[in-house]
């Protein structure tokens, strides 16, 4: 009979706060965490999604590819919280803050 390996203690107190890794998301809420996190930092988190995303396809391609690569960086291995339906990094001031 094949023993159950017990949960580690980490791996228990990351679901009892409802916290994931970033790895352990779906493509699509990977690219809705990358998207969430380029619209607070580009100022237009008082604009519905749809339409900020919409704006943000508009700049310039060097820059998003700079933004995307920066916050790719920033969020591979973090923990993520679930906030507005999305995921986002425990480190999201560290990535905002950062010019």
């Amino acid at each position: 009979m094949e023993k159950i390996k017990p949960m580690s203690k980490v791996k228990k107190a990351m679901q009892k706060q409802g916290l994931k890794y970033f790895s352990s998301l779906t493509s699509e809420q990977k690219n809705e965490s990358i998207n969430y996190i380029r619209i607070i930092k580009n100022g237009m988190l008082n604009l519905p999604y749809e339409l900020a995303i919409e704006i943000l396809k508009n700049k310039d391609l060097d820059e998003v590819l700079k933004e995307n690569e920066f916050i790719n960086n920033k969020i591979k291995g973090q923990k993520m919280f679930k906030h507005d339906k999305k995921y986002l990094p425990l480190n999201i001031n560290q990535i905002l803050n950062f010019t």
